[in-house]
């Protein structure tokens, strides 16, 4: 298998499967590492997508009061909705989808970050990664074109195709382009490009052109199902992720530091069903409890069977336990600036098609949970 693996691989990646040792705290979790989700923290604002994603807010964390900032048109974006958000330099990239003839499509919408102005929008767009006033985006395929790796330009608007697809092995049923991230220490482009639940790592040198495998999935291990991530950081050294599916047990991610031919394990087995927030010395986790091994064994079919999600600091081997929430839904955001984890969680209580989401602080210093706003909508509306 091994050898397999690294056909076509001139100079295989080494990655360490030693895991760390246990480091930091909840209080102590080190720099935080995830660059994108609901909510992201700028220089002065700290900004937030609503629980229906049509709404982008800034929050006062200290008041919890939240001010609008942004709609997305719902007459440019039929149901439009905006699922996540990164915040880069003086650009805020927010992945969208709307209906569009019938169909869904994945829109980037680029916003000054400011003053909240729409500068660009990236049709059957749903992977970016930017830097250095510069955007690199992969167009989706269609019936016409094959996936494409373009740059955009953000202070002119010239976008270039760099590549697309057909310079890879086509020879996989449904493989695509899934993953990219520019790494500006090597001024080059990396990407996951694979069939379903089975992508490899290729790196794109800007500079020469080249595009080079640089590992698979079973160098590491031997699972069916398996696929690196690549995760967007805020650090200058990349985030790798390795999805597993794992019989009876679940999927799970192992993340690693990625660093010239080495990968530096950073921490193993955060179930892929959760919400993981990544910091320089472990993770924020939110877990359910039919899938979580730490928590008591319960009987589905018990009258007593009680669902609830349980919110983790890990790191190493260690599993500390924060608290819980009523709910098998839950968003999940560390707010270093204010030692506070932002958390949404979806109300049990709720009656389809109706949603309730209701949006809390934790105090990791304190261990206060304050409840600070409620969210009510139609799911079809």
């Amino acid at each position: 298998m091994e050898d397999q693996a690294l056909d076509g691989i001139d100079q295989p990646m080494q990655f360490s499967q030693e895991v760390p040792a246990a480091q930091g705290s909840a209080l102590d979790p080190g720099e935080l590492l995830t660059l994108e989700g609901k909510v992201v923290e700028t220089a002065d604002k700290l900004l937030v997508l609503s629980a229906n994603g049509k709404v982008l807010q800034q929050m006062n964390p200290q008041t919890g009061v939240y001010e609008e900032r942004y709609f997305i048109s719902q007459a440019k974006y039929p149901r439009g909705r905006m699922r996540s958000m990164i915040s880069v330099e003086d650009w805020l990239f927010i992945k969208a989808m709307a209906e569009l003839e019938g169909r869904t499509m994945d829109y980037c919408l680029i916003l000054d970050n400011q003053e909240f102005t729409p500068v660009y929008a990236l049709k059957n767009v749903s992977l970016v990664s930017a830097a250095q006033r510069k955007a690199y985006y992969i167009r989706n395929r269609n019936e016409n074109e094959a996936a494409q790796v373009r740059c955009l330009d953000l202070a002119s608007g010239e976008d270039v195709l760099l590549l697309d697809e057909s310079l890879f092995d086509n020879d996989s049923y449904g493989s695509s382009l899934s993953g990219i991230t520019y790494d500006d220490a090597n001024h080059c482009l990396w990407l996951i490009r694979g069939s379903f639940r089975g992508g490899d790592l290729y790196q794109y040198d800007l500079m020469n052109q080249t595009l080079t495998l640089k590992a698979r999935p079973e160098q590491i291990d031997t699972y069916n199902e398996q696929s690196f991530v690549l995760t967007p950081s805020t650090q200058s050294k990349l985030l790798l992720g390795l999805w597993q599916a794992e019989d009876q047990i679940g999927d799970n991610v192992d993340y690693y530091f990625l660093e010239g031919n080495q990968a530096d394990l950073l921490i193993k087995d955060t179930p892929g069903t959760t919400s993981t927030i990544l910091t320089q010395r472990g993770a924020f986790t939110a877990e359910f409890s039919d899938w979580d091994y730490a928590q008591p064994f319960q009987d589905y079919n018990s009258p007593s069977y009680r669902p609830y999600s349980t919110i983790y600091y890990r790191s190493g081997e260690r599993k500390d336990e924060l608290f819980q929430l009523d709910s098998t839904n839950v968003e999940l955001v560390y707010l270093p600036s204010a030692d506070l984890l932002w958390l949404r969680a979806l109300d049990k209580q709720s009656k389809y098609p109706q949603e309730t989401w209701i949006t809390y602080l934790y105090d990791l210093n304190s261990g206060e949970l304050r409840t600070i706003n409620e969210e009510t909508f139609n799911i079809y509306e």
